[in-house]
């Protein structure tokens, strides 16, 4: 006996094969949104600079030095290790976290330390002194003849010591 295959599979809304024997999915296709044709604002921190002060991206140079645009400046009332010994390279590491990337500002002051480097008191735009955080973290020292000790106190309760073992230079013993 012979039994014919009907093409009762064949209904609309349903699959063309009868092995296939589903019906078809209508899926609409996803909506996409197209972006605002005006682009959202950048927010931009406000930094307040007195007369006489220098503000800008800081590129650290040292532990205690960092340049803003063309001026190098060693940062007033401290002393860190050089790059060329133990703890100089770990200084110059903790400055940049300082720093970040915010905007650092310089008060930039009369001194000058090593023959060369203008001194100036700096500050990150939120109005960290980067001296006393260097100091307090113990990446450097306080530099008594300079500062009038000014970081001593900070420099005793230091909770890491890095520049503990570096000697201070000549130009920031007080003399006695």
């Amino acid at each position: 006996m012979v039994i014919g295959v009907t093409a009762g599979w064949q209904k609309e809304g349903m699959a063309q094969s009868p092995a296939i024997y589903a019906p078809t999915l209508n899926v609409p296709a996803p909506m996409v949104q197209k972006p605002d044709e005006t682009p959202s604002p950048k927010v931009t921190e406000k930094v307040i600079v007195n007369p006489g002060e220098i503000a800008g991206r800081a590129q650290v140079m040292s532990g205690d030095t960092l340049r803003i645009r063309q001026t190098t400046y060693r940062l007033w009332g401290i002393a860190a290790p050089p790059m060329n010994e133990f703890g100089g390279y770990t200084a110059m590491q903790g400055l940049a976290a300082l720093i970040g990337s915010q905007t650092v500002i310089c008060a930039p002051k009369k001194n000058i330390f090593r023959g060369a480097l203008q001194t100036a008191q700096c500050r990150v735009a939120g109005g960290r002194d980067l001296a006393a955080d260097l100091v307090r973290r113990g990446f450097a020292r306080d530099c008594p003849r300079q500062s009038g000790a000014t970081f001593a106190a900070i420099e005793r309760t230091a909770v890491v010591d890095v520049a503990g073992g570096y000697k201070l230079p000549d130009e920031c013993r007080a003399p006695y």
